[in-house]
Protein backbone atom coordinates (compact mmCIF):
# COMPACT_ATOMS: atom_id res chain seq x y z
CA UNK A 1 0.00 0.00 0.00
CA UNK A 2 0.98 3.24 -0.72
CA UNK A 3 0.74 6.65 0.83
CA UNK A 4 0.49 8.79 -2.27
CA UNK A 5 -3.00 10.97 -2.02
CA UNK A 6 -4.62 12.39 -5.07
CA UNK A 7 -3.66 16.20 -5.30
CA UNK A 8 -5.16 19.25 -7.51
CA UNK A 9 -4.59 22.84 -8.78
CA UNK A 10 -7.18 25.61 -7.98
CA UNK A 11 -6.72 26.72 -11.67
CA UNK A 12 -4.52 26.23 -14.74
CA UNK A 13 -4.51 28.43 -18.21
CA UNK A 14 -2.70 26.76 -21.35
CA UNK A 15 -1.63 29.47 -24.74
CA UNK A 16 0.19 27.80 -27.16
CA UNK A 17 1.88 25.70 -25.55
CA UNK A 18 2.69 27.94 -22.07
CA UNK A 19 1.24 26.77 -19.00
CA UNK A 20 -0.21 29.20 -15.93
CA UNK A 21 -0.69 26.86 -12.64
CA UNK A 22 -2.19 28.50 -9.85
CA UNK A 23 -2.32 27.26 -6.33
CA UNK A 24 -4.55 28.82 -3.33
CA UNK A 25 -4.06 28.25 0.56
CA UNK A 26 -5.54 30.43 3.57
CA UNK A 27 -3.12 32.25 4.68
CA UNK A 28 0.07 30.63 6.61
CA UNK A 29 -0.59 27.36 4.90
CA UNK A 30 1.96 25.53 3.99
CA UNK A 31 1.34 23.20 0.50
CA UNK A 32 1.68 19.94 1.20
CA UNK A 33 5.05 18.06 0.71
CA UNK A 34 3.30 15.44 -2.18
CA UNK A 35 1.63 18.39 -3.58
CA UNK A 36 5.05 20.42 -3.65
CA UNK A 37 6.75 17.93 -5.26
CA UNK A 38 4.33 17.66 -7.92
CA UNK A 39 4.52 21.32 -8.97
CA UNK A 40 8.49 21.10 -9.14
CA UNK A 41 7.85 18.45 -12.04
CA UNK A 42 5.72 20.33 -13.55
CA UNK A 43 7.91 23.35 -13.48
CA UNK A 44 10.78 21.51 -14.55
CA UNK A 45 9.46 21.16 -17.89
CA UNK A 46 10.42 24.66 -18.81
CA UNK A 47 6.52 25.49 -19.91
CA UNK A 48 5.11 26.70 -16.27
CA UNK A 49 4.88 29.81 -14.88
CA UNK A 50 3.77 28.85 -11.23
CA UNK A 51 1.34 31.34 -8.47
CA UNK A 52 1.09 30.20 -5.70
CA UNK A 53 -1.18 32.53 -3.72
CA UNK A 54 -1.79 32.72 -0.03
CA UNK A 55 -5.09 33.99 0.49
CA UNK A 56 -8.35 32.23 -1.21
CA UNK A 57 -10.85 35.15 -1.57
CA UNK A 58 -8.04 38.12 -2.07
CA UNK A 59 -4.12 37.31 -2.48
CA UNK A 60 -2.53 38.76 0.58
CA UNK A 61 1.21 37.15 -0.27
CA UNK A 62 2.06 35.27 -3.61
CA UNK A 63 4.87 33.91 -5.34
CA UNK A 64 5.39 33.23 -9.27
CA UNK A 65 7.68 30.70 -10.43
CA UNK A 66 8.96 32.11 -13.97
CA UNK A 67 10.11 29.40 -16.62
CA UNK A 68 13.50 28.53 -15.68
CA UNK A 69 14.54 30.75 -18.88
CA UNK A 70 13.60 33.68 -17.73
CA UNK A 71 14.23 33.86 -13.94
CA UNK A 72 15.91 31.00 -11.89
CA UNK A 73 14.41 32.58 -8.36
CA UNK A 74 10.66 32.33 -7.15
CA UNK A 75 9.57 36.31 -7.18
CA UNK A 76 7.39 37.56 -4.12
CA UNK A 77 4.69 39.98 -4.82
CA UNK A 78 1.50 41.17 -2.43
CA UNK A 79 -1.37 42.49 -3.69
CA UNK A 80 -4.24 42.13 -6.01
CA UNK A 81 -3.20 44.22 -8.57
CA UNK A 82 0.25 43.19 -9.03
CA UNK A 83 -1.38 39.60 -8.88
CA UNK A 84 -3.85 40.49 -12.26
CA UNK A 85 -0.62 42.29 -13.19
CA UNK A 86 1.43 39.07 -13.33
CA UNK A 87 -1.49 37.51 -14.97
CA UNK A 88 -1.82 40.44 -17.87
CA UNK A 89 1.68 40.14 -18.78
CA UNK A 90 2.09 35.95 -18.72
CA UNK A 91 -0.55 36.56 -21.09
CA UNK A 92 1.72 38.26 -23.12
CA UNK A 93 4.73 36.32 -22.84
CA UNK A 94 2.20 33.49 -23.59
CA UNK A 95 1.54 35.46 -26.96
CA UNK A 96 4.87 36.55 -28.08
CA UNK A 97 5.84 33.03 -27.66
CA UNK A 98 3.47 32.06 -30.36
CA UNK A 99 5.35 30.59 -33.83
CA UNK A 100 3.47 29.21 -36.30
CA UNK A 101 5.22 26.29 -37.98
CA UNK A 102 6.54 26.49 -41.31
CA UNK A 103 5.73 23.37 -43.77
Amino acid sequence: MTKIKPSDVDAIIERHGNFLLMETKHPRVDIPDGQMLTIKALYKLGCFTIMLIWGKMEPEYFQVWYPPHICTTPKDYRGVEKAREVVSRWYEYADKKFNIPSF
